[in-house]
């Protein structure tokens, strides 16, 4: 800085803006087809080329420029070596400047169409995968354009009104510095990429979604930040699956997830999910509205988490009880409207191709998704698939597990039942191990006593309770068991957690890991047989006995459950996917 630059302070702003200003480059931009075509602009708003590597330079300012000029970006083509975009600015002129050439030079056009006056262009960029798509940043807002800048519309969405001063599309995203309103990010630019008449004029219509990486970014076991913090909202986690309606559709929408093999991944729907009323130790601001697709007319986004259907689990809690409520303990992925409602996870889908399918508004499409991994990591594909093949063993069984938990829990809540209507209590015994219910036993009231007094002078009442409380006590055996031969209770806890640690991270399970899913899937498989046994012969026999006395026979699970898998024939393996 020269002393006279130096001693300006005390001069005012227009006479400064009198002075001549110094002359420097301002921007120097490279083609991305030719190494040998360079752009240049300069702070007197001019703008020359070389088209021979600095051989040689050409003076190829655009005619008619407003006074003091100066140029603000220069964007080269992607797709024509002899076309490129320049924005300028002049001193004392609010009104937007962007050019255009497809002539090396030879002859420009302004492509200002559409962009709101008096607000200066700072910035320009073109889209590297679809020719003709262009994004412009003002001093005020973004701008896009699918005619190669002939006419431009507002990209503003949930943009703040700031000055853009730069930006840069980068994969699927385009990214905006702002001037002090921090940067912004707008997530997969695949429908601006896919726009078309076609897609408006369809009732519905399923764009290709780009790539998903399959990324763990937030492997943190904590607590969200509280919603008063300020903080930026997370990428979206997963494959980003956008569609167009053309109106609100009068019927649900469905959208599956298929692998190479074809079968099924996922499915989401539109219809309305169950409002889930059990008690939770966190509060409500820890999770997002449950996955669903939205039925807007117009472009509609749904985000796919890479991940398969969540498993039936019981609600065990970090001791081993089973709650009545659910214990958020060591969640991972732990985010404010965005935690995981399920405390087990279905299995991440492996890298690889997908087909992802969309049915509603009179409408059946389906597009391919690649699924890649982790630029981070170093993994083998046959490691994830062992991952892969031991979560869905575990889901298997959690899924079997819970239905003979909730079977069996229904089976003893029905022979408590009866024996109330005999007057006779079932028998106290230790507190379950994995209840939190204290093992005291309670003293029987006077009356209890009578009531049992009346039913053992009556023979068939007294069988039938004798009856009922040996199918109860074999019952219990199956859900809880021992220590050495757990029952399907604490198997269906072993099993997710279990599964917890075998997807804790990118890898095949350890040894160990599969030792202790190998054991839980055995000991899970003889209390299966156990309570087919138990359903198919023992309960038939109590109901002939009970019904001397009168009472309703027993439910079997065929009968409770009429929709789980039927258990005249018990697999051999319980864990089978």
């Amino acid at each position: 800085m020269d002393l006279e630059e130096r001693d300006a302070g005390g001069k005012d702003e227009f006479e400064l803006a009198q002075r001549p200003r110094r002359t420097s480059l301002t921007v120097l931009t490279p083609s991305p087809l030719s190494a040998s075509v360079l752009w240049a602009g300069t702070t007197n708003g001019l703008v020359q080329t070389t088209r021979d590597a600095s051989q040689s330079w050409q003076d190829v300012t655009p005619a008619g420029l407003p006074k003091d000029s100066e140029i603000e970006a220069i964007e080269a083509s992607h797709y024509d070596a002899s076309t490129a975009y320049v924005v300028l600015n002049a001193r004392q002129d609010l009104q937007p400047y962007i050019f255009r050439t497809r002539d090396a030079g030879k002859s420009w056009q302004k492509i200002t169409a559409g962009l709101q006056p008096d607000w200066i262009a700072r910035v320009i960029r073109e889209d590297p995968v679809r020719q003709g798509l262009l994004y412009a940043g003002t001093e005020n807002a973004l701008y896009v354009s699918f005619d190669a800048g002939d006419h431009w519309q507002s990209l503003q969405l949930n943009f703040p009104a700031s000055d853009v001063r730069d930006l840069a599309v980068h994969g699927d995203d385009l990214v905006a510095a702002t001037y002090g309103r921090a940067i912004w990010i707008l997530d997969d630019l695949a429908p601006l990429r896919q726009a078309s008449p076609e897609i408006a004029s369809s009732n519905g219509y399923l764009l290709k979604p780009a790539t998903a990486v399959r990324v763990r970014y937030d492997n943190d076991q904590e607590t969200p930040l509280p919603p008063e913090e300020p903080t930026a909202k997370n990428p979206p986690d997963g494959a980003i699956i956008d569609y167009y309606l053309k109106s609100v559709p009068p019927n649900p929408l469905t959208l599956e997830i298929h692998d190479a093999q074809g079968k099924v991944v996922r499915r989401f729907n539109s219809l309305a999910p169950a409002v889930d009323s059990t008690p939770k130790n966190v509060p409500d601001y820890w999770f997002g509205p449950p996955a669903h697709l939205s039925k807007d007319a117009g472009l509609n986004r749904f985000v796919w988490d890479l991940r398969y259907d969540p498993p039936q689990a019981l609600n065990f809690g970090y001791y081993g009880g089973l709650l009545d409520y659910v214990e958020y303990t060591i969640s991972d992925h732990a985010l404010p409207a965005d935690t995981p409602r399920e405390q087990t996870l279905g299995p991440l889908a492996v890298p690889g191709q997908y087909e992802v399918f969309f049915i509603g508004n009179g409408t059946v499409m389906k597009q391919p998704l690649t699924i890649t991994l982790d630029p981070r990591l170093h993994v083998s594909p046959a490691d994830l698939e062992a991952q892969l093949g031991a979560v869905k063993r575990l889901d298997s069984g959690l899924a079997a597990s819970t239905r003979a938990f909730q079977s069996i829990t229904n089976l003893r809540a029905a022979i408590a039942d009866r024996l109330k209507t005999l007057g006779v209590p079932l028998e106290q015994k230790p507190a379950s191990r994995f209840s939190e219910q204290s093992g005291q036993a309670k003293e029987k009231s006077a009356e209890e006593k009578a009531q049992e007094e009346k039913a053992a002078s009556n023979p068939d009442a007294k069988a039938s309770a004798d009856a009922l409380r040996d199918l109860d006590k074999k019952a219990d055996a199956i859900l809880d068991g021992t220590f050495e031969a757990p029952g399907v209770g604490p198997v269906n806890r072993d099993l997710a957690r279990t599964s917890f640690f075998i997807q804790s991270g990118d890898a095949a399970p350890s040894q160990t890991a599969k030792g202790v899913l190998e054991d839980s899937c055995n000991a899970l498989n003889k209390n299966l047989t156990a309570w087919h046994d138990l359903d198919s012969q023992a309960v038939p026999a109590t109901n002939t006995i009970i019904a001397k006395s009168g009472l309703a026979a027993l439910p079997t699970a065929t009968v409770v459950s009429i929709t789980s898998a039927s258990h005249d024939a018990p697999s051999a393996d319980a864990c089978a996917p």
